[in-house]
């Protein structure tokens, strides 16, 4: 799978993905899978993970051909 929404709240959306995606692709994705009901959506949060790591960081299992994203509404 190309993106996996692996966490997901009323806020907060944590996202793996290729590192080969855009931002753009991966944000549209994450928007049709998981709609929020407003009207602007998922975006990728200007915040750090929870546990300190930047967004985006390398994923901690496919570090060399997948990312995780941190996404807010």
């Amino acid at each position: 799978m190309d993106v996996i929404i692996y966490s997901k709240g009323f806020v907060h959306c944590s996202v793996c993905a290729l590192a080969s995606l855009s931002v753009e692709e991966i944000t549209r994705f994450v928007n049709k899978e998981n709609p929020t009901g407003l009207t602007h959506g998922w975006s990728v949060s200007d915040e750090p993970f929870k546990g300190g790591q930047p967004n985006p960081c390398p994923c901690d299992q496919e570090p060399e051909t997948r990312k995780h994203y941190l996404f807010s509404c």
